[in-house]
């Protein structure tokens, strides 16, 4: 995860074990909550300035998987 300015990128490595993802479930807490699924591995945007703590999940046809580690970041 990276900033410049107040461009976000977020982006994570596949799952290690099970069947292979067909989306991801990105969970948002902070300055911005909510949650809003993706088809790729990898986001961008712009946002408005405060912390947002992030978790991914991926899924497919047999569910979600264990939500990666939160990760924080600042933006200013």
């Amino acid at each position: 995860m990276t900033t410049t300015g107040r461009r976000l990128d977020l982006a994570w490595a596949l799952p290690r074990t099970g069947p292979a993802p067909t989306g991801f479930l990105v969970a948002v807490s902070g300055a911005f909550t909510g949650a809003f699924a993706l088809p790729s591995r990898a986001v961008r945007g712009v946002v408005g300035p405060g912390a947002y703590t992030l978790t991914v999940r991926a899924t497919n046809a047999c569910g979600a998987s264990e939500p990666a580690p939160p990760q924080t970041v600042v933006v200013p």
